[in-house]
């Protein structure tokens, strides 16, 4: 049996391995198997594991919300600066400059505003109608386990891991 001190090392080897979220299976299981604990300690220790990937996947969802927000920002600013630029042209009349680095010019457009509060309120010849089909799944495993045959689809037994 390992001491505590060797466990932490070996786990956080198997921990490293992981990380990166791109391993050779075959390494990975060769030194879950060096690891030469009863299986409750293997399974304690892999659990430690996990929770460290889940809690780092956590926190990489976090940064990801912070910088998909200091996007959204840096994307508003531009376009209120397109905006005021635009409007600064516009104004005197100065539409277009061209430049070593840039051309740069005002250019008008349309586009449909859509009055409505409710899109279903326009004609009838303005309005596209999309149907989208959902499987009831519940129902599917219901009638599949019940036996019954059901074309494009088929029970999946799966295993997975639970821990409290």
């Amino acid at each position: 049996m390992a001491t505590l001190y060797e466990l932490t090392d070996k786990y956080q080897q198997l921990l490293n391995l992981t990380e990166d979220g791109i391993f050779d299976p075959e390494m990975l299981h060769d030194t879950m198997d060096s690891i030469d604990d009863a299986i409750e300690d293997k399974a304690i220790g892999y659990v430690q594991v996990v929770k460290q990937l889940e809690a780092d996947a956590a926190i990489a969802d976090a940064e990801a919300k912070r910088l998909q927000d200091r996007k959204a920002s840096y994307l508003n600013n531009a376009k209120l600066l397109k905006k005021v630029l635009a409007g600064a042209m516009k104004e005197t009349g100065n539409t277009k400059f061209k430049t070593p680095l840039f051309t740069i010019w005002v250019q008008s457009s349309t586009s449909v505003q859509i009055e409505a509060d409710d899109p279903a309120k326009l004609p009838v010849d303005y309005v596209t109608v999309k149907t989208t089909y959902t499987p009831n799944k519940k129902a599917l495993a219901a009638d599949l386990k019940g036996g019954k045959d059901i074309k494009g689809a088929k029970l999946v037994y799966n295993d997975s891991l639970r821990v409290r």
